[in-house]
């Protein structure tokens, strides 16, 4: 949380014309929570339970290879903290023929403390961390 993953994926997808597909997103909907409604949820738990996290990258991946059919480049953004997430992502761009790459996103704890509080305020953040 907060190491700046959505703001490397913003970037990156504005260099390449490419479509995002946010895991917070994807989980928001698949939980029928509106976009913008804070979640709050213990570890693990809730809209955070694993099956849920599972279904959530599964569904990124699915719409990751839709978009791709469709000509679009395109752009996830997740923290994919278990191989198996990457893996599939690595599938869909193989399938496709196209390159795939892992950004790794950190900060030290001082500066997340700072992006949570911040994000804590925002009305238009999706994320609940």
């Amino acid at each position: 949380m907060g190491t700046g993953k959505t703001s490397a994926a913003r970037l990156a997808a504005t260099r390449l014309g490419a479509i995002v597909v946010r895991t917070d997103a994807v989980r928001k909907r698949l939980g029928g929570v509106p976009l913008r409604e804070w979640v709050a949820a213990d570890f693990g738990m809730g809209l955070y339970a694993p099956e849920i996290g599972r279904r959530t990258y599964a569904e990124a991946a699915r719409l990751a290879d839709e978009l791709l059919r469709a000509g679009w480049p395109v752009v996830v953004d997740g923290s994919f903290s278990h191989a198996a997430e990457r893996d599939a992502l690595r599938a869909v761009a193989g399938h496709h023929r196209l390159p795939f790459a892992v950004l790794w996103c950190d900060a030290p704890d001082e500066v997340l403390v700072e992006r949570l509080r911040q994000r804590a305020g925002d009305r238009q953040e999706i994320s609940d961390g």
